[in-house]
């Protein structure tokens, strides 16, 4: 019979994309989410489907029952209190690999972000960093990603810009991102189960191509087949208007404390990846032009 592995967060843009390719590679599958609509044309005989919530500890300890290994890609995109950044994505994803540990649980691999280590103000990436050092203390062997932005993240933090014809840049928009394939990202984490170059170790991974913000937003518009205007906003003033916007309408998309995940190049170095996994990376373009495909 195959292991059994757990993947909480299952309902997310990525998580179902884990959950997908934990099947492909023969896996049984529990996946667990506060929802689990997007896995609903999922339809696999080794899927089994649980709802929980990794701020409710005690909910946790059936998710281990028959478990090798977990894989965690919880985390919010925005705070909608009570669920908070260090609620779920810092004590939400200790919760889960405490119990997995106290359960007899031997594998651990998580989603971190890159520049984590960096990290002063963002609640989030301060959130994620306290993971990492939670895993580094623990017995459990880990594998920890620190991915880029991955291509869903592009169009969507661009695409309603560009519909309007203009997009406003951080700085001088010379800020470097590598966009990163999920199923990429996804490939590495379920082979990090077994793959004994990647224990306990944190990988930084970015997809095979680099694009300054002012390319990426280019390339985007491109795939859509607009015009787009790029205007450039100081990060002093950036700064400003996210404490007005919130200020004004707390809870917006544009947090504060994001201004400095925003001020940080997002790249890492590949070969790692190559060495350890043996992947090619797939490029953002095939992407763009399949998601505008008229």
């Amino acid at each position: 019979m195959s292991e059994k592995i757990l993947i909480v967060g299952a309902n997310g843009h990525l998580g179902h994309v884990v959950v997908e390719t934990a099947l492909e590679k023969g896996y049984q599958v529990r996946a667990a989410d506060i929802r689990l609509d997007r896995l609903d044309s999922v339809k696999h005989p080794n899927l089994e489907r649980v709802q929980a919530d990794v701020t409710n500890k005690e909910t946790l300890f059936p998710l281990m029952e028959g478990i090798k290994g977990v894989i965690s890609t919880v985390g919010l995109w925005r705070e909608n209190p009570p669920y908070t950044f260090d609620s779920v994505d810092r004590q939400g994803n200790i919760n889960l690999f405490e119990v997995a540990q106290q359960q007899g649980v031997k594998k651990a691999v998580y989603v971190s972000l890159l520049n984590v280590e960096k990290a002063k103000k963002a609640k989030v990436m301060l959130a994620k960093r306290a993971v990492e050092e939670f895993l580094a203390e623990s017995d459990l062997d880990y594998t920890i990603f620190r991915p880029s932005g991955l291509f869903h993240d592009f169009v969507e933090v661009f695409k309603p810009q560009i519909m309007k014809g203009q997009v406003r840049a951080l700085g001088d928009g010379s800020l470097v991102m590598q966009p990163l394939s999920p199923k990429d990202l996804s490939r590495c984490m379920v082979d990090s189960m077994k793959i004994l170059e990647a224990s306990r170790r944190i990988i930084d991974i970015g997809g095979p191509d680099r694009f300054t913000y002012k390319e990426a937003v280019s390339m985007v518009a491109k795939a859509m087949g607009k015009e787009v205007t790029i205007s450039c906003t100081p990060v002093w003033l950036g700064k400003a208007l996210a404490y007005i916007i919130n200020w004004i309408k707390p809870g917006g998309f544009l947090q504060p404390d994001w201004i400095e995940i925003l001020t940080m190049d997002s790249v890492a170095d590949i070969e790692p990846i190559n060495e350890c996994f043996g992947i090619k990376l797939e490029p953002i373009q095939p992407y763009l032009q399949a998601c505008f495909a008229k």
